[in-house]
């Protein structure tokens, strides 16, 4: 029997099974989806039993090491989705296998150099050899490399270069190998593990004489009697429980010396609840007659255990989340469990309370603000059956639920449920894939659908629902649409207009409460020389820096660089430095100017970038703590305050002049969502959205909430230009530090794309853009150029990318360049 092995190594020629004998020690032990380690040409290497076979390709085979966890890693339907995503993503077996993996598992490794017997004949010979053959500043270091490995045996060669250099330590661990005096070995952790606790509790033959214990002890020793009195009336306690209560370590070690309590160690499942608030329990509502028609289909699904994609479009406030948590309800009745994703990290907690409120314990969180170690409980609660629920952003679609019966999508048109790196994976796309492997069904739910979606299901292909009215028949709020350029006409120069600012003066003095809406961090946009026109750039990503209050300083989106505000201009060196655009920073300064009394939260990357902060801020506002809460996307979907009346869009027209085919749809949902936020409750709504567009169709129907009007007029649009839902995309950004070797490599690449195309069945007119500087021309120091390649179907993707790029030699050809390569991207950027 051999092992089919995956190994960890990020290189695209090893993306194939290697096949490994297995010893009769391991026989019995291996398993599919389990992860090892494999000697791989002179080291050894982790990596994954992705199949057993009875045949090798080769005649020679290697053994498997070592079985690193007795647990297999990977179930058979983990390993089954990691390979489509390999195929589907194009990206390597190790890469999906990453993205599917337990949080914390993935192992790190660390180069050790030892003496075999560090005594002080073995460092006499060595010294004489080192004294032989290397030059006196050398011999130096690796002479003081030498003592100390002599005086501990071992040491970690990454901090053993730190503090002497790479050269000695190279030098003594070749000398050391090739005289067999020593060895460099590699071991490997996971970073991530169980907790541990110590446990303390009463033997079971003291409990009934521990009255007596405790009153004879009282007098001599009384710190010892208050830890039994404790352990009496609630044992086990922990020992840090102990500490709190203020008992002594020693009165405790004491007590075991003497054999009247046990201490023994048990883990410490970290629960990424413990912080919050209780939460009560919500009974199931009361359905309107348009939920209860949906809600009745999806049963239907759930009962026969089959992969319908439901696509439901209901308005904001019109109770999507009621049908999901009765549709999770009835899928927990017939013994299965959900996976319920939301897009932002924002959201996470207020959903997760609705979600617990429902189901309490039945419930587990996943999303990359949790630390590794919750993460990794979480996710082994979750393959154990110990919750029902899964709640969390793009990666809980991975989450180990042995037995799958649904998947809720909320608010599936969103882009953040595309992931950025390799492998870029689309959350939606997989779970419609999972619903197919596990025989469930799908709710992809929107106020705003995505045009692919929304097409699919006028097609056929995805069951569309619909609940256009609000709980109560609420109206939708009164959307005001204000031309900026009147405003300017008017000789308003502030950045609310007049009659956003009324309204604002107007709700606070009903002390209701306001969502302020900006697409955008920082204070300015950016710093501009009124003289010449001089704009302050990164420089090494050519993109305008944004200037931030708070210190002073500005700071570049994309890489991170930071610097001062200059004084005069580095051009013309005139004075007439001034801030131009808006930020979350300027909004919230200029609203308290006009409004002092009015207490103001700000929630944007910059407020929320501690463990917490999201909750917190969304939690004050909840409780009436704030009057205002300023934002960027994060506060524009997904949430409900009953208490907001009015919302004011600060500009529309930051999505809308992005370079971007998708750019329309963007601004008509982000205007859509955030207009949702306001009259939830008992009182009307009413959204004011400032633009300098105001004729624009993504703009004039998202004020009539006309999400038909508007897929009317885009999805045309789409059609003209053969872009989504009438052909599927691949990206190609080429980047690197040599700008002529970019453009280069980008057009020898065009040239070998057009030869493949010429035999694809079924072109579309016009299947390749570029190559072209790519929007963002230059990103953390390196020129970008991209192609886009259009196709009726993408599996043309995957050989045209391996002929083009890699079957040509281009890619070793261009080594020191990066191609980066997705499919269906999000953004054009």
């Amino acid at each position: 029997m051999y092992a089919e092995v995956v190994v960890n190594l990020l290189n695209r020629k090893l993306d194939r099974v290697f096949h490994y004998s297995i010893p009769s020690a391991l026989e019995k032990r291996l398993r599919e989806g389990m992860q090892v380690l494999v000697p791989f040409g002179p080291q050894t290497v982790d990596g994954y039993v992705v199949g057993l076979t009875e045949t090798a390709e080769v005649e020679k085979t290697r053994d498997v090491l070592e079985i690193v966890e007795e647990e297999p890693v990977f179930s058979r339907e983990m390993l089954a989705l990691a390979r489509w995503m390999s195929k589907t993503y194009l990206c390597t077996m190790v890469d999906a296998l990453h993205v599917v993996m337990p949080p914390g598992l993935k192992l790190r490794s660390k180069k050790f150099l030892s003496l075999n017997n560090p005594d002080a004949d073995l460092k006499n010979k060595i010294f004489a050899k080192i004294m032989t053959g290397a030059d006196t500043e050398l011999k130096d270091k690796v002479a003081a490399v030498l003592e100390l490995l002599s005086v501990r045996g071992k040491a970690e060669i990454k901090s053993l270069e730190q503090q002497y250099g790479k050269k000695p330590v190279e030098y003594l661990a070749r000398i050391l190998k090739e005289n067999g005096w020593g060895e460099v070995n590699t071991r490997f952790a996971a970073k991530a593990r169980k907790k541990k606790v110590k446990q303390v509790m009463l033997p079971e033959n003291e409990r009934d004489d521990i009255e007596e214990l405790i009153h004879n002890l009282a007098l001599k020793a009384p710190k010892q009697a208050e830890v039994l009195k404790i352990l009496a009336s609630d044992s086990p306690v922990t020992l840090p429980e102990l500490k709190e209560m203020g008992c002594s370590p020693t009165a405790v070690h004491a007590l075991q010396e003497k054999g009247l309590i046990k201490i023994e160690e048990i883990e410490d499942i970290r629960d990424p609840f413990q912080e919050c608030r209780p939460v009560e329990y919500e009974p199931p509502k009361q359905l309107t007659s348009e939920q209860a028609e949906v809600l009745a289909d999806i049963s239907c699904s759930i009962e026969r255990g089959t992969s319908d994609v439901f696509l439901l479009h209901g308005a904001t406030g019109s109770g999507k989340t009621e049908v999901y948590l009765q549709a999770i309800d009835k899928a927990l009745i017939m013994g299965k469990q959900a996976i319920f994703l939301v897009p932002e990290i924002a959201l996470t907690p207020q959903m997760v309370q609705r979600v617990r409120g429902r189901f309490g314990e039945k419930v587990a969180v996943l999303h990359s603000a949790l630390s590794l170690g919750e993460r990794f409980d979480q996710w082994r609660q979750i393959k154990e059956g110990a919750v029902q629920v899964v709640v969390g952003a793009r990666s809980a679609v991975f989450a180990p639920v042995p037995k799958l019966g649904l998947i809720i999508v909320d608010e599936e048109h969103e882009s953040t449920y595309k992931q950025e790196e390799n492998p870029k994976y689309h959350a939606r796309e997989v779970a419609i894939y999972r619903s197919r492997m596990a025989g469930c069904p799908v709710i992809l739910g929107s106020a705003t659908p995505s045009v692919e979606s929304y097409y699919l299901a006028r097609e056929g292909k995805y069951k569309l629902k619909t609940m256009p009215n609000r709980i109560g028949n609420r109206p939708m709020p009164e959307v005001h649409i204000v031309d900026l350029r009147r405003e300017m006409e008017q000789g308003n120069r502030s950045i609310f207009s007049s009659r956003l600012q009324e309204e604002i003066a107007a709700v606070l003095q009903k002390k209701e409460q306001i969502i302020l809406f900006l697409n955008r961090r920082g204070y300015s946009t950016f710093v501009v020389c009124r003289d010449c026109g001089f704009v302050v750039k990164c420089r090494y990503c050519n993109i305008s820096l944004t200037y931030h209050a708070h210190g002073e300083k500005m700071i570049c989106h994309y890489c991170g660089y930071k610097a001062k505000v200059p004084q005069v201009c580095p051009v013309c060196r005139s004075k007439h430095i001034r801030y131009f655009g808006l930020g979350t920073q300027r909004v919230e300064d200029e609203i308290k100017k006009l409004f002092p009394q009015a207490r103001v939260l700000r929630m944007d990357v910059d407020t929320t970038s501690r463990k917490g902060a999201h909750e917190k801020i969304l939690t004050d506002f909840a409780a009436g703590k704030a009057d205002i809460l300023i934002g960027t996307q994060m506060i524009a979907k997904g949430l409900d305050f009953p208490k907001v009346t009015l919302v004011g869009v600060i500009s529309a027209d930051t999505s809308l002049n992005l370079p971007d085919f998708r750019a329309a749809e963007r601004t008509f949902q982000l205007l859509t969502q955030v207009a949702g936020r306001a009259g939830r409750a008992g009182a009307p709504g009413k959204v004011i959205v400032q633009t300098y567009a105001p004729a624009h169709y993504s703009v004039r129907t998202a004020q009539k909430h006309d999400f038909p009007g508007f897929y009317g007029i885009e999805i045309e649009t789409r059609r003209e230009m053969e872009y989504p839902p009438f052909s599927r995309l691949l990206r190609i950004v080429i980047s690197g530090f040599d700008e002529n070797k970019v453009i280069r490599a980008a057009h020898i690449l065009a040239e070998n794309v057009q030869a493949q195309l010429r035999g694809v069945e079924e072109r579309l007119e016009q299947p390749l853009l570029g190559p072209a500087p790519a929007p963002l021309t230059k990103l953390r120091n390196k020129y970008r150029w991209q192609l886009c390649i259009k196709a009726k179907n993408r599996k043309v993707f995957g050989p045209l990318v391996d002929s083009a790029l890699y079957k040509s030699g281009l890619r070793e050809q261009f080594n020191d360049l990066k191609f980066n390569v997705e499919i269906d991207p999000q953004s054009l950027l």
